[in-house]
């Protein structure tokens, strides 16, 4: 019972007698479109994504399949019931998921994500510099996540006349202003996300040295 569903009665007889009736068969329109959803989907490397399929005939009333999955351009690997694993390569896979039912198919895209990055940390920090004299490098570390692509950092540090490496959050260079303790965000980020600390940094004035005096001994 589908109100609007565009079905083929066809009626067919032999003979007909009083022990007899007409036989009835009744055709589904053909399917015409398949839809995938979500699409698109995103999703980090090595998870999980329930993909679903609905046939459709050209009137637009749901016809009901059991569609066939596949991976047509990467992306990952899919299982019989829809069920999309992503792979380890990021990236956007442009209609890769593919439901087929006879000749007719829908697709979805996905895109994979680096899982974000966690735990960044600086080997030095706080860290306590002098002005004027040059400091040993302070490089970051991280406890998880996927490689990151780019580094930032508070837009004061410029102040300190310290470098700061966009590329791998490496912090080095010679102080050339004095400043109290202060703390600087970096940001660690990828296409999965991104995670941040705070790195204080002080810079003290050089110590005084080679104190001397005109008259040394005095005798007054």
């Amino acid at each position: 019972n589908h109100a609007g569903v565009g079905y083929t009665l066809v009626a067919s007889s032999g003979v007909l007698t009083p022990a007899t009736s007409p036989t009835f068969a009744i055709t589904a329109p053909p399917l015409a479109t398949i839809t995938v959803t979500p699409n698109p989907a995103t999703l980090v490397i090595s998870a999980t994504q329930q993909f679903a399929a609905v046939g459709k005939d050209a009137s637009g009333n749901v016809v009901v399949i059991t569609p066939v999955w596949s991976v047509a351009s990467g992306g990952g690997t899919i299982g019989g019931t829809g069920l999309f694993t992503a792979g380890t390569t990021p990236g956007t896979f442009t209609n890769t998921v593919t439901a087929t039912s006879g000749a007719i198919s829908g697709t979805a895209t996905v895109t994979v994500n680096d899982a974000a990055p966690s735990g960044l940390t600086y080997g030095s920090n706080p860290a306590t510099y002098t002005k004027g004299q040059l400091i040993a490098n302070n490089t970051p570390s991280l406890s998880g996540g996927g490689p990151v692509t780019a580094y930032s950092i508070s837009a004061s540090f410029s102040a300190t006349g310290l470098s700061f490496n966009t590329a791998t959050g490496v912090i080095s260079g010679t102080p050339t202003a004095l400043s109290s303790a202060t703390g600087y965000t970096v940001t660690a980020a990828n296409s999965g996300g991104a995670t941040t600390a705070t790195v204080t940094i002080t810079v003290n004035d050089a110590a005084p040295s080679g104190l001397t005096y005109g008259s040394n001994p005095a005798t007054y």
